[in-house]
């Protein structure tokens, strides 16, 4: 069986196990705070957010007494937020941008009405004033402009403070540590091989924009699924005999070769016809056996 197939075979299961995760990080959050030009407080300010991934439809909030507003569970994208109280000027911050998991701020310091209203134009930086952790979010147009391939090691590799291990080696580095300090987390969940400070698992380190995440998912899907039968019965084997483990607990079960389906399709011509055909530059023709 070819790399490919090996690498293929390790996302489809990986997102089988964990694609109620995957489903669960797909939303982002904007939150601020409305303030007069004196820097009080306040209440009763109307936040309407609208934008083409909502359609015709539109969130709303009322500010609290201390001025603040939230919107969670919003989809990953680019927004318009405006905020309205009577007696004061209309203000709108445009290019508001969400993205997966992260708090996006946008206050707004209203003045008393003498003009309609004011627009504010320009991309607000995501700030998550939640969480003490350094992060580097990058939106589709840069990671286009990047020289990287798409490639999310690579896109990893120019992020601030990261640096490959040593040449011709690539395992990363974060701000002067070691590999082995190195932590990668997956939609919360740590997938770090404690042997080398890289992840557990092969993926496909295909970089795509957050919003056509699970179409490019299941368009990988698909495309795995003309892999070898046996494959496919390993993958749903491992499923089953790993439901109920931790990710720790089923690594090491996978490492143990001591999967009936799974050892079949070592053994088997199929594993070696998906070499021939990868070699040979032709579609494979599986056997089952």
């Amino acid at each position: 069986m070819t790399r490919g197939r090996w690498i293929g075979l390790g996302v489809v299961l990986f997102l089988l196990l964990f694609s109620q995760a995957a489903w669960s990080q797909t939303t982002g959050s904007i939150r601020g705070r409305t303030v007069d030009a004196d820097g009080q407080a306040l209440p009763g300010v109307t936040i309407v957010v609208t934008g083409e991934i909502l359609g015709s439809a539109q969130r709303t909030a009322v500010t609290s007494p201390s001025g603040g507003y939230q919107f969670v569970g919003l989809p990953i994208g680019t927004y318009i937020v405006e905020a309205d109280l009577a007696g004061f000027q209309k203000q709108a911050a445009e290019n508001v941008r969400v993205a997966i998991g992260k708090v996006t701020s946008v206050d707004f310091t209203m003045t008393e009405a003498f003009s309609d209203e004011i627009t504010v134009i320009g991309e607000t930086p995501i700030v998550d004033v939640a969480s003490p952790s350094f992060n580097a979010a990058y939106d589709a147009d840069t990671i286009k402009d990047l020289p990287t391939r798409g490639n999310f090691y690579d896109t990893l590799s120019v992020f601030p403070g990261v640096a490959t291990d040593r040449e011709s080696i690539f395992l990363l580095t974060a701000f002067g540590s070691d590999v082995q300090s190195n932590q990668w987390n997956i939609d919360g969940l740590d997938s770090t091989s404690p042997e080398s400070g890289d992840l557990y698992w092969s993926m496909n380190d295909e970089v795509v924009p957050a919003d056509q995440l699970m179409d490019r998912t299941r368009a990988v899907a698909q495309d795995l699924l003309r892999a070898a039968p046996l494959s496919l019965a390993a993958v749903k084997e491992a499923v089953h005999l790993t439901e109920n483990l931790s990710f720790e607990e089923s690594h090491a079960a996978l490492r143990s070769r001591s999967w009936p389906a799974f050892m079949k399709m070592l053994e088997s011509s199929d594993s070696r016809e998906g070499a021939r055909a990868f070699i040979e530059k032709r579609e494979p023709e599986w056997k089952g056996q």
